[in-house]
């Protein structure tokens, strides 16, 4: 590649891409404040990956970019071993590593799918960037590294506009006519929560289905989501501890937002050997 770590943008004909113009506008604003470590948040399947290929590959194309997939990583070693890789140089120590960075001089590093290994990747990162002072860290995570000098950067749902938008581009790329009825489009972006993947997902159905037979699916919605949404799903799962699993499994008979309050009125985790004492609901 004539750039070091760069991701291909995509797989197969470029798509267009739609919202996160708030997400750029924050991380210009924050580099302009100098800052040097932003981690762009949410959960699985909210376009973190694909929002920062957009910022540092197209919208942002300067300072270069080197791009580090770490979703297979999960100690310092394989960090360390992933982003040599990425660099182009053999040594795997974090002290070469720090060097090779620091000859960069202004760049940006993109340390894509960290959440699996966070603390880890907050330790280095945290002794890399006084290696390579002009080096701006960008990581994507559902979790925070939770150093100082992190700024962070929330990913949330789509807007309802920008849902109907993606779900109406994504089903034309499949079958040119879909209807643009943007009520029942609405409604199957809604039932969605608005999020890209499952959106996009959902999309590709229309080479098959009208969006209202698509709504009407709806009622399983994994089943017609299919494996990729099934496997973000279990990749988040699999991130919890037994405790934390417990939780988010007694807090489902919420049926929309809660408190903390109402929170604490329904857990009860004391079977859980490695619960933190007394349980820190918050």
């Amino acid at each position: 590649p004539t750039s070091p770590g760069l991701p291909p943008r995509l797989v197969g004909p470029a798509t267009s891409f739609v919202g996160r113009r708030a997400a750029f506008a924050r991380m210009d604003a924050l580099r302009r404040d100098g800052a040097r470590l932003i981690t762009v948040l949410g959960p699985g399947g909210a376009g973190k990956t694909r929002t920062v290929v957009e910022y540092a590959d197209v919208v942002r194309p300067s300072p270069p970019a080197v791009w580090c997939d770490l979703s297979p990583a999960r100690t310092a070693e394989h960090i360390c071993a992933s982003l040599a890789a990425a660099l182009g140089i053999t040594a795997t120590h974090p002290e070469a590593i720090g060097l090779a960075l620091g000859a960069l001089g202004q760049a940006l590093l993109v340390l894509d799918n960290v959440e699996q290994a966070a603390v880890h990747a907050g330790e280095l990162v945290h002794a890399w960037m006084g290696a390579a002072p002009e080096v701006v860290f960008v990581v994507t995570s559902r979790v925070a590294l939770g150093l100082a000098a992190e700024h962070r950067v929330v990913l949330g749902p789509l807007s309802p506009g920008e849902a109907i938008e993606l779900f109406l581009d994504r089903a034309r790329a499949v079958r040119h006519d879909v209807p643009a009825d943007t009520d029942v489009i609405g409604a199957i972006v809604a039932g969605l929560d608005c999020l890209p993947l499952a959106v996009e997902l959902v999309a590709a159905r229309a080479q098959v289905l009208s969006p209202r037979s698509i709504l009407e699916r709806l009622r399983a919605p994994l089943a017609l989501l299919g494996g990729p949404m099934r496997g973000t799903i279990e990749w988040s799962w699999g991130l919890l501890q037994p405790w934390e699993r417990d939780a988010l499994a007694q807090c489902s008979v919420f049926r929309r937002e809660f408190s903390a309050e109402a929170a604490e009125g329904i857990l009860r985790l004391g079977d859980h050997d490695n619960a933190p004492l007394p349980l820190d609901v918050l």
